[in-house]
């Protein structure tokens, strides 16, 4: 296996919208703003953009860059950025449209918002949730509601497509079943798990769910019973990180994974199981298991082989790292590891990856498909959206850039195999490097949550 392609970073002075607003709004003539972009392996690239005051020119502004970088004007949240001595063509670098501080400087662990938009729910490391009225863009945030139905760290939050019912765990061991609206109390709750529940998955509105969790179980629990009814054990017990689920598509035939394929059986699912996923997990070994729930007997499909350093590393001695994250698209597989290890395989070929790429060696902690891209959180605090090698089934984020920071000859920063090149489609920028922890696709934007308690919508 070739090395994994490498991919550049820019970014962006975080106060860069407050600048343009003071500048245009004659508050001061002009300032400077910095701009770093980064390539593992290569010197990196410090430059600034001069913000002055021109009527006539877009915004109300003129924008002047130096020091070995290039800019363009797009709008008010949003500059082309490139480097040429990085050969990092113009890429979007994108702010928040909304930014909604929750709990300013304390870790929001994991947070969901809810599918009406009218709600969001953050959780935190002691066990509490917070319910926060969703404010229009521009709008401040409304105080939240606050109960504390875990004994630790929150793990995963979800609110169901109802909008009125929150799923949570955590590190206590538990899933918790509450109501969004008062009175904040746990309406059934879900014990088995011997260790940390490190994600949910929900099956169709919501009468089964599956978990995954630290002790390298994964189980489906049926809601209404309140007991869980069937447990799925991964290989060598490793802990399982994440789960990703999809419909299987009746044409994905995944037989060729199997030593000893079944025979085809015209009843193998009944009507309770119909809604049953073909479901990835991330496990912290560095492996991935695929499960088809609506098979009878041997649900596992495959178990990917441990990755060795000399096959997915920049360096021999540099470690691929466990399994963080992972989406699931009905064609492709996208793992995230937490030595900054992005992997993409075809669903039809799954025994090889179709290619990896690496910014740095920051942990991949969360990914999902919007359309466009595949948005990336990171612990750098440098949140991205990849682009080519297929990404992008999904919905979401209305479009990835003009732009796209890969090639296609090989190189650092180019896809290195067919189809289209691997690139940075967008980078999301107002971040002070505080850690990305949460990633998810609601109403048409992408939501960012983290260690500086601040929700992002972009």
């Amino acid at each position: 296996m070739a090395s994994p392609t490498l991919l550049p970073q820019i970014t962006l002075q975080p106060s860069y919208p407050s600048v343009l607003a003071d500048v245009a709004a004659a508050l001061v003539p002009a300032e400077d703003v910095w701009v770093s972009c980064y390539l593992l392996g290569r010197q990196s690239v410090h430059g600034k953009v001069r913000v002055s005051r021109e009527r006539d020119a877009p915004g109300g502004v003129r924008l002047d860059a130096r020091g070995g970088v290039q800019v363009e004007w797009v709008n008010s949240a949003a500059l082309l950025v490139s480097c040429p001595t990085l050969s990092i063509p113009p890429t979007l670098v994108r702010f928040p449209r909304q930014s909604i501080p929750i709990s300013p400087g304390r870790q929001i662990s994991s947070f969901s918002p809810s599918p009406d938009l009218s709600l969001l729910a953050s959780g935190d490391v002691d066990g509490r949730i917070t319910l926060t009225p969703l404010p229009l863009p521009g709008q401040p945030a409304q105080p939240g509601q606050s109960f504390t139905p875990h004994l630790s760290t929150i793990l995963t939050l979800r609110i169901l497509p109802s909008s009125k019912v929150l799923l949570s765990s955590g590190s206590d061991c538990q899933l918790q079943i509450s109501p969004t609206t008062p009175p904040l109390l746990p309406a059934r709750t879900l014990r088995g798990h011997k260790r940390g529940v490190t994600d949910t998955y929900v099956i169709h509105r919501g009468r089964q769910l599956l978990s995954s969790a630290k002790d390298g179980t994964v189980r489906l629990w049926d809601v209404p019973m309140g007991k869980s009814v069937r447990t799925f054990p991964m290989p060598d017990y490793s802990p399982a990180m994440k789960l990703a689920g999809i419909q299987q598509p009746h044409e994905l035939d995944l037989s060729y994974l199997r030593d000893d394929p079944p025979p085809p059986a015209a009843n193998d699912t009944d009507q309770e199981g119909e809604h049953l996923p073909l479901l990835a997990v991330a496990l912290s070994s560095g492996s991935f298991t695929l499960l088809d729930l609506r098979a009878k007997q041997e649900q596992t499909v495959y178990t990917s082989p441990r990755p060795s350093p000399s096959s997915s590393s920049v360096s021999p001695n540099t470690s691929p790292g466990g399994l963080q994250s992972l989406a699931l698209s009905p064609t492709q597989l996208y793992t995230g590891s937490s030595k900054g290890l992005l992997a993409v395989y075809d669903l039809r070929k799954l025994r090889e990856p179709l290619g990896q790429v690496r910014r740095n060696e920051s942990s991949l902690e969360d990914m999902v498909l919007v359309q466009g891209g595949l948005a990336v959180g990171s612990e750098d605090g440098l949140p991205w959206l990849f682009a080519g090698l297929g990404a992008g089934s999904g919905a979401g984020l209305g479009g990835s850039g003009p732009g796209g920071s890969g090639l296609g000859d090989g190189s650092p920063g180019s896809g290195g195999g067919g189809g289209p090149a691997a690139a940075v489609g967008e980078e999301w920028a107002g971040w002070e490097c505080d850690a990305v922890r949460c990633v998810r696709a609601e109403g048409g934007s992408v939501w960012m949550a983290g260690d500086d308690g601040v929700v992002r919508r972009y």
